[in-house]
C-alpha cells in the first residue's frame, strides 16, 4: 500500500505490477500507517452508518461486525489489486500469495474484533 500510495501522490494510480515499480523510501512505514488509519476510519464508519441511517444499532455487534469485516475485503479485491496490476480479486497476483483467502481471513478477524469492542463499549456508553 505504501509504494502504491507514494506513486499515486506523484500521479501514477495504476501499475502493470506494483512489485516492479520503483521502490520508494519509507514505503513500508507509510503503508502500515495508511493501512491502520484506513482500518480505524472504516471501524468508525460502521456505527456511523447506523446512526446516519436511523437504523437501530444491533444488541450484539459480533455478526454485523464480521459482515462489516468481510465487506471491507472488497477494498483490496476490487480497488487495490487492480491498481497494483494484479486484476480483480488478485487473479494476477504473484505465485505463492493467497490474494482472496488471506485478506478475507484477516478482515474477518478485524470484523470480529470490531464487534467485540462495540459490544463492550455499548455496555458502558449505551451505544
Amino acid at each position: 500500500i505504501g509504494r502504491w500510495l507514494l506513486h499515486a501522490v506523484r500521479g501514477q494510480f495504476v501499475h502493470k505490477n506494483i512489485i516492479k515499480a520503483a521502490p520508494v523510501k519509507h514505503e513500508s512505514t507509510i503503508g502500515g500507517i495508511t493501512h491502520y488509519l484506513m482500518g480505524g476510519s472504516l471501524a468508525l464508519s460502521y456505527p456511523a452508518l447506523y446512526l446516519v441511517s436511523g437504523v437501530p444499532l444491533p444488541v450484539n455487534h459480533v455478526l454485523p461486525g464480521l459482515l462489516w469485516g468481510l465487506a471491507t475485503t472488497l477494498l483490496p479485491w476490487i480497488i487495490f489489486y487492480p491498481a497494483f496490476g494484479w486484476g480483480l480479486f488478485g487473479v494476477g497476483a504473484p505465485q505463492g500469495t493467497r490474494p482472496v483467502l488471506s485478506p478475507m481471513i484477516s478482515h474477518l478477524v478485524y470484523g470480529l474484533g470490531l464487534g467485540i469492542v462495540l459490544n463492550i463499549v455499548s455496555q458502558h456508553w449505551s451505544i
